[in-house]
């Protein structure tokens, strides 16, 4: 009797721990897929504000003349 107890409560324990590292590597894949949507939206963002500082300053040029 005393072997069948723990042998069950191995099987429960290796669920477990399984369960834990499939919950940990799926934090860490949705942490980097929001880090890299997270970069992605910086870039463009960037990329924008680029784009458009040439009009911002012919729009303040033309206000001036």
């Amino acid at each position: 009797m005393g072997s069948k107890e723990k042998i069950e409560v191995e099987v429960s324990f290796s669920t477990s721990l399984k369960f834990w590292l499939a919950f940990l590597i799926t934090l860490i894949v949705a942490m980097i897929i929001a880090f890299a949507i997270f970069l992605v939206l910086l870039i463009l963002i960037r990329q924008w504000i680029i784009s458009q500082l040439p009009i911002r300053f012919a729009l303040s040029f033309l206000f001036r003349l």
